[in-house]
């Protein structure tokens, strides 16, 4: 019931030179129906389309080391109010099924891997 109509996935990544390459990802996720709350805690009841980018860089170097810097929800989406009476936690109104979109904004990276 509370599922979008449509979601959808996709990926790019194009190598540089032998060594470096950059990886663009994203999801879309379509409108969904959302539980409905009384006042004063009255939402929407339907969610819009949204979707999250993702861009990843990458060096490679020898011995199978390699270095990245990704940026994650590169257009800072985030759902407003996803929890209902968040004051009261511990109350019969609190609820987070109202949670459908990400929660977390935009975020930076930087990191290396080694290959075995």
């Amino acid at each position: 019931l509370f599922a979008p109509d449509f979601t959808a996935v996709f990926a790019i990544s194009y190598k540089m030179f032998d060594s470096f390459s950059i990886d663009w990802t994203a999801k879309f996720t379509g409108p969904m129906l959302l539980p409905t709350f009384p006042e004063p805690f009255k939402r929407a009841e339907e969610s819009h389309f949204f979707s999250l980018h993702n861009l990843q860089f990458k060096k490679d170097f020898r011995r199978n080391w390699s270095a990245y810097f990704a940026v994650k929800n590169i257009f800072d989406y985030t759902q407003k109010s996803p929890l209902i009476d968040w004051q009261n936690p511990f109350g019969d109104n609190f609820d987070t099924s109202y949670a459908y979109g990400p929660l977390q904004g935009r975020r930076f990276l930087v990191g290396m891997s080694l290959k075995f």
